[in-house]
């Protein structure tokens, strides 16, 4: 059974140039047309030719950071006082850590990405040792400014990520490269995400 998949985009604006784009890559290019809302004629991308075309579409690899090897589940990226700083959160597992040389549980990354074609690895938070099905890693983080936390300090900025599967931990990521764990809010869980 083959399955298509077929994506539609809407953009609706005022005054002119309202476009209404299908962009679908089957090995034919779309299978939908570009059409206007306006009457004004319509242009159809060109489709790609290859596989590989078709998944790099419109795409240019910028940099590359290997995370020390360990694989990535909820990477946000947070714009800081003009840095670009990517927080990582990790699979279960354990790694060389080569800031350090120890090995450690996957955990947290927290990678510069300002220069996109230079990303700058600025620390690693490990994961737990133990952690239900999820020992060694914190695939959920969440980061904000402490201007919008109640009892948050303005100008500091907050991480809150999983410990395993037992646990949630808020750090102060203000010095990138030297997170400071703050509180475990809630541990002794059996699930967490």
């Amino acid at each position: 059974m083959k399955a298509l998949l077929v994506t539609c985009a809407l953009a609706v604006t005022l005054g002119t140039g309202s476009t209404v784009t299908a962009q679908s890559y089957p090995p034919n290019g779309s299978t939908i047309p570009t059409v206007t809302l306006n009457g004004s004629p319509a242009i159809q991308q060109p489709a790609p030719n290859s596989a590989r075309q078709q998944s790099a579409w419109n795409t240019e690899l910028a940099g590359h950071s290997d995370l020390q090897g360990r694989s990535a589940y909820q990477p946000i990226i947070i714009n800081e006082n003009g840095r670009e700083i990517a927080y990582v959160g990790h699979h279960t597992g354990k790694m060389p850590n080569p800031l350090t040389g120890v090995v450690e549980g996957n955990g947290t990354s927290i990678v510069d990405v300002t220069d996109p074609a230079k990303p700058r690895y600025l620390a690693h938070i490990p994961g737990p040792a133990e952690g239900g099905d999820e020992a060694g890693g914190a695939q959920m983080v969440r980061v904000c400014g402490g201007s919008v936390l109640p009892r948050g300090v303005k100008g500091k900025w907050y991480l809150l990520r999983t410990l395993g599967s037992t646990a949630h931990e808020i750090y102060d990521v203000t010095d990138k490269a030297h997170p400071t764990r703050l509180t475990t809010i809630v541990d002794g869980l059996t699930g967490t995400h």
